[in-house]
């Protein structure tokens, strides 16, 4: 059995593109759009790993990830950040 990614990105294109390698790699995709879909589909499919982009709508990334801290289901689970923020102005 193939491990468990989810994909938290907000952005369609960028989020397609890693669907589409992970895919290739043989991993298991669950995809997300926003904070709350995000929060659901951890809660639901209990991934092996989160790809989690910061600059989503509405709720924040750190928001996302700081309530699945809070979750003891969820808590273990590792979180890599995935951000187009590049610029000092981006990351303020």
């Amino acid at each position: 059995m193939s491990a468990r990614i989810l994909v938290v990105e907000d952005n369609p294109d960028a989020r397609e593109l890693l669907v589409m390698v992970l895919a290739h790699a043989g991993y298991q995709i669950i995809e997300a759009s926003n904070g709350s879909e995000a929060l659901h589909n951890a809660a639901t499919y209990h991934p092996d790993l989160i790809l989690m982009d910061l600059g989503l709508p509405g709720m924040r990334g750190y928001e996302v990830m700081n309530q699945m801290r809070s979750d003891p289901r969820l808590a273990s689970i590792p979180i890599v950040i995935t951000t187009a923020f590049d610029r000092t102005s981006d990351i303020r």
